[in-house]
C-alpha cells in the first residue's frame, strides 16, 4: 500500500466513542510526518454529540485525556 494519497476511515454508528478512539490512536501511531490521513464518521451520528463516557474512560486508562 503507498502512503501517499492514502486515508483511512474508521466508521461506528454513533461516532462518539469506538471511530474517534481509532481515529486518535492510528494517528497517534502513525505521528505527525506521516502522509497517511485518518477520520471518523458515524452511520447514525449526530452535530455536536459529546464522546460518550465510557470512551472517555477507557482513553483515560491508558494515560490519554
Amino acid at each position: 500500500m503507498s502512503n501517499k494519497n492514502t486515508h483511512i476511515l474508521f466508521v461506528c454508528t454513533g461516532n462518539t466513542c469506538r471511530s474517534p478512539m481509532a481515529e486518535f490512536l492510528m494517528r497517534k501511531h502513525l505521528g505527525k510526518q506521516s502522509q497517511i490521513t485518518a477520520s471518523s464518521a458515524g452511520l447514525m451520528a449526530g452535530d455536536g454529540y459529546p464522546a460518550s463516557e465510557t470512551g472517555i474512560q477507557a482513553l483515560k486508562e491508558k494515560g490519554i485525556d
